[in-house]
Parts: structure tokens; C-alpha cells; sequence
């Protein structure tokens, strides 16, 4: 399974060689998959999110999924939404990682189910309030090895790796640059390809980041108001006061 970071959006008038070539290699292989392009759109006050689609000359032979990753707490990347609606035409759109582990199990079925769980294939994945689910990543930028791109053309990654590196893997196609597509995330910054890597490594394990539920974060709560009004029923005020502002600092964190 190979999918590409990459928008082929830009529509040119005429196929060069090298756009007839890849069509050919497109048609051979079969399992490939693109990027969809965002468009933001503010109906009432509300941000609202619809895609442009591949080349009309492609869709034939690749299908695209969404490559967004919503940014939360301090601007970091640490979840990603699994499945979209573009408003304006109803159509749903899966997430580039989803589809690519749905390709991977050969998931005919592309209608996940969507609850409180995100199922589709051997996925489940629990979804917060806004339909994401958590990123669990594998470990710092980097902890993925990158192939260049010109050894895979000329044929000399073979000398480097094995001769079946590839086979059986999911293969994501993406630029690498200092300059561009870089997040803020939870292990550092990180190129966006990366990002959907560690977002395709998480969906593939089906090893989940669960939240603690709304009952349990009450109970927890109130059980240590309890246990810090005994503390300082027990041992007074100010010595109270320091394990309270202690306590307050380790709840945040």
C-alpha cells in the first residue's frame, strides 16, 4: 500500500511523459493513495471544511483521503480525526492514515462506524468529544528511517537494504524539508509526514490512548478535596496549604 502526502490538484492541460508514466505505474500497482486539498470556509461564525479532489484524470486510479491533524493544547499536534464530511457536497472522506490501514486489511467496506468508537476493519479506536482519537507515537522525530526518494527511482536502495524492504509494508511518500510542513507535537517537532506515519502506526496496532472518563475524573476529585481536608483537619493549616499547592502543581501536569 503506498500513499503520497502530496496534492495532485493542479490540473495541467496537457500529459507530459513523465504524468503518462505515472498513470502506467498508478494502473499497475493498484493500491495508491493521495492527499485531498483543504478548503476553510466561516458559515455563521462557524469553521466549516470541504476538499478539492485529485486531478478529474486521476480519480480513476487513486483514491484520497484528508491529511488535517487539528492542533490543541499550546498548538501541539496530538490527535488526529479519523473520518470528514465536506459540507458542501455530504461526501464522507477518510483520513490518509485510515485509508491506508484500510487498503492494508483490504477493507471493502469504506463506511466506518462512528460512535463513541471509530470501527472499520480490524480498527477501533475511542473518539473524544470532537470525533478525534489520540496519537500515540512511537517515539521522537526521526524514529521513522526515511528512503530517499532518487534510490528508489534509480533503483540503488537495494545496495542499502534488502531486496524485499518494501513488501508487506505501508509506504507514505512525502517531503522531508527543514523549512516546510513542520508541527509543534507532544515529542517534538516533527515534519507532517511524519505525523501521519505515527497516526497510520497507531491505527495499525490498534494500541489506543484512552481518556479517563468524565464519572472517574469527579470521583478522583472529590476523593482528594477529601483526603487534603483531612490533611489539613489533621496537621493544620499551612502545612495544608503547601501539600494543597503541591498537589495543584502534579493535577495540572
Amino acid at each position: 500500500v503506498i500513499g503520497f502526502d502530496v496534492m495532485f490538484t493542479n490540473a495541467a492541460p496537457e500529459l507530459a511523459q513523465e504524468d503518462k508514466k505515472f498513470f502506467a505505474a498508478l494502473k499497475s500497482h493498484g493500491n495508491v493513495f493521495s492527499a485531498l486539498q483543504p478548503v476553510f470556509s466561516i458559515i455563521d461564525g462557524t469553521e466549516e471544511l470541504s476538499f478539492v479532489e485529485p486531478d478529474f484524470r486521476l480519480r480513476s486510479k487513486l483514491q484520497s483521503g484528508s491529511i488535517n491533524v487539528p492542533r490543541t493544547f499550546g498548538s501541539s499536534v496530538r490527535t488526529f480525526i479519523p473520518t470528514y464530511v465536506d459540507y458542501k457536497t455530504g461526501k464522507r472522506f477518510l483520513q490518509l492514515s485510515t485509508l491506508l490501514i484500510a487498503a492494508n486489511e483490504g477493507a471493502d467496506d469504506t463506511v466506518p462506524s462512528v460512535r463513541d468508537h471509530f470501527r472499520l476493519g480490524s480498527m477501533d479506536a475511542p473518539l473524544g468529544p470532537d470525533g478525534e482519537v489520540f496519537i500515540r507515537y512511537v517515539g521522537p522525530p526521526g524514529s521513522f528511517n526515511p528512503v530517499p526518494y532518487y534510490t528508489v527511482l534509480n533503483g540503488s536502495w537495494r545496495k542499502s537494504l534488502h531486496s524485499s524492504f518494501f513488501r508487506g509494508k505501508i509506504v507514505l511518500v512525502g517531503r522531508i524539508s527543514p523549512l516546510e510542513d513542520r508541527q509543534i507535537t507532544p515529542v517534538g517537532e516533527m515534519q507532517g509526514c511524519e505525523i501521519l506515519m505515527n497516526a497510520t502506526q497507531t491505527l495499525l496496532r490498534n494500541d489506543y490512548i484512552h481518556r479517563t472518563g468524565a464519572a472517574t475524573n469527579l470521583i478522583l476529585r472529590h476523593l482528594l478535596c477529601l483526603a487534603l481536608a483531612i490533611y489539613v483537619w489533621k496537621r493544620g493549616l499551612f502545612s495544608g496549604l503547601r501539600l494543597s499547592l503541591i498537589v495543584g502543581v502534579l493535577w495540572s501536569a
